[in-house]
């Protein structure tokens, strides 16, 4: 009897040892989506898909932002932002939003939902990026913004894909604009690209009004 009650009490702790290692390492193997919204269906083709991307490991908290909106009689309408704090937003969903180290991959990813079937005719675009927090890491650090028109498809087109440098803490930079004619074409002539293009603020816009917390 006591060698049965010796062997019960060696398993139960050795179970309790093995539930307290996995809820000690579970945190550390990808941390959740900051917001994880309530996104639409998908769709493939995808009519718009945007991918940040900096260094695997680094512990730099980098966010994608994405503001669109409909250009009509010199006035801007159906405005859509998409960010950590807005994860859904018309026809766009912010699908991956990694927070840096212990991370190993640093990746975020915007894409157009079932809303649309194609981009919507006289829409221009702003792809951001913030740094949200270097959580000591070093400065500059460098990342690459690729946007694609009609992913998966027979007529993928590359809208561009952009090395940028963040320089400072706090920092937000456009690193993309495009524009789409009125037949959902892309107008080559009007996308800026990083370090050309100007700078509309949106994350840190939002952070000076007090709405940029996690």
């Amino acid at each position: 009897m006591t060698l049965l009650i010796g062997f019960l009490d060696l398993t139960s702790n050795t179970q309790m040892l093995g539930l307290a290692a996995a809820a000690l390492s579970t945190p550390f193997v990808n941390p959740p989506p900051k917001n994880n919204g309530d996104k639409r269906l998908l769709v493939s083709p995808a009519p718009l898909f945007v991918r940040l991307i900096w260094g695997d490991g680094l512990p730099h908290d980098l966010d994608l932002w994405v503001r669109c909106y409909n250009l009509a009689n010199g006035e801007n309408s159906n405005v859509i932002t998409i960010g950590f704090n807005r994860t859904s937003d018309g026809w766009l969903d912010l699908l991956r939003d990694d927070q840096g180290a212990p991370s190993y991959i640093n990746e975020e990813r915007v894409q157009s939902n079932s809303e649309v079937d194609h981009i919507p005719a006289n829409t221009a675009c702003g792809f951001n990026v913030h740094l949200y927090h270097s959580h000591g890491g070093h400065l500059p650090v460098e990342g690459q913004l690729t946007v694609i028109q009609n992913k998966d498809s027979d007529n993928e087109r590359l809208v561009g894909d952009v090395h940028f440098t963040i320089l400072v803490p706090g920092q937000e930079i456009t690193v993309l604009k495009a524009v789409w004619d009125d037949h959902s074409n892309l107008i080559q002539e009007a996308v800026e690209k990083f370090p050309s293009v100007d700078t509309k603020r949106i994350a840190t816009i939002d952070q000076q009004h007090g709405g940029l917390s996690r």
